[in-house]
């Protein structure tokens, strides 16, 4: 089935949203491991984009059984297609998923190819003048993964998802509730603070 219906979407050269919009619906409700894990090697062959990302995306967290061989292709590509995401917030919460949930199939070879991955990444994304806070946190956790750091990853998760919910916020255009919110990254847990206010 993967390559005879998933196959030829995959190789559309403008995979947009509705296509992989189907496509993870299939992950998600029709496909068992073995075939998540098939139709991964076969987005290796592929140019990625955002789009594609997505699907990378919903593999990951339905977690397939990788083995040391596919997961070192995995970080192959990461290297190799990173340098066209540096502006991505999804390519980094990505990078995250493979360092947290896939922990265990790090080796240090692959710590040092994912590590100049991100150099690039972050020099690059600074020279776009990228400032989005959500982003800059994400690739400050991937880098802490990196080091080895255990306890940080959860707080980080946590952190950058609250900062992505907020990213939106327009204190203008919402009354329901205005304020200041403040992030101690030191902590196991990020703390914040939000001074509400009652509907105008």
């Amino acid at each position: 089935m993967c390559h005879a219906l998933i196959g030829p979407v995959l190789m559309e050269k403008n995979i947009g949203t509705p296509q992989a919009e189907l496509l993870n619906r299939l992950i998600e409700g029709c496909l068992d491991s073995h075939y998540r894990l098939l139709l991964l090697q076969m987005i290796f062959k592929i140019a990625w984009s955002e789009a594609v990302l997505s699907i990378i995306h919903s593999l990951l967290d339905s977690k397939p059984d990788l083995n040391e061989e596919v997961f070192t292709q995995l970080t192959e590509q990461l290297v190799s297609q990173g340098p066209q995401f540096t502006k991505s917030v999804k390519f980094a919460k990505m990078m995250l998923t493979v360092l947290t949930k896939y922990s265990s199939h790090v080796t240090a070879a692959h710590k040092h190819s994912l590590s100049d991955c991100l150099i690039v990444a972050t020099r690059e994304g600074r020279a776009a003048k990228m400032s989005k806070v959500s982003r800059d946190t994400l690739y400050e956790a991937v880098r802490e993964v990196l080091q080895g750091s255990v306890a940080k990853p959860r707080k980080f998760t946590e952190t950058v998802e609250l900062q992505i919910s907020l990213k939106n916020y327009d204190p203008q255009k919402d009354k329901r509730f205005s304020g200041t919110v403040r992030f101690d990254l030191l902590l196991s847990h990020p703390t914040f603070s939000l001074c509400a206010s009652s509907p105008v």
